[in-house]
C-alpha cells in the first residue's frame, strides 16, 4: 500500500432490503506529546505509536477495533486520524502496514481536544455527505 492511499474515499451509497444504513465516521485522536508515560514513551514516539501491549501500537489497536463496528445497519467511512504533524510519517506507516485507509489531519501545534475535533469535523463535512460521528 501507497501514501498515497491514505486519503479520504466517499462511502458508497447504502443499499439493500434492509433499507438505508447509518452513515458513520469514526476519528481517532493521535495528539500528544508522550510525556506522561515518559521513559517508554518519548517526544518524537508518543504514547500512541508504541505497542503498550502487544505487538500493535495504541493507535494501531484503535484503528483495528473499527473492524467490528461495520454491519448491515452502519456503513463505516475512513476514519480521520488527528495528529501531530512531526508523527504524520509514523502515524501514517502503522496504518499502511495494517492495510488501512483514513485521512491524516496534521496538528502544526497541539491544542488539545475541543480544536482537534473541531478540525476532524470540518474535514468530515468537506465532503458534503451528513455523518454520525463515532
Amino acid at each position: 500500500m501507497a501514501a498515497s492511499d491514505i486519503a479520504v474515499s466517499k462511502v458508497s451509497t447504502p443499499v439493500g432490503a434492509a433499507g438505508t444504513r447509518l452513515a458513520v465516521q469514526p476519528v481517532i485522536l493521535a495528539g500528544g506529546s508522550g510525556t506522561r508515560l515518559w521513559p517508554m514513551s518519548r517526544e518524537h514516539f508518543p504514547k500512541q505509536l508504541i505497542g503498550l501491549i502487544g505487538d500493535q501500537s495504541l493507535l494501531q489497536a484503535t484503528a483495528h477495533r473499527l473492524d467490528g463496528l461495520s454491519s448491515n445497519k452502519l456503513r463505516l467511512a475512513d476514519a480521520i486520524i488527528v495528529c501531530n504533524e512531526e508523527h504524520r510519517f509514523t502515524t501514517a506507516e502503522q496504518l499502511q502496514n495494517q492495510g488501512r485507509r483514513a485521512q491524516l489531519v496534521l496538528e502544526p501545534a497541539p491544542r488539545n481536544t475541543a480544536p482537534a475535533l473541531t478540525v476532524a469535523a470540518m474535514r468530515a463535512l468537506a465532503d458534503g455527505e451528513d455523518r454520525c460521528w463515532w
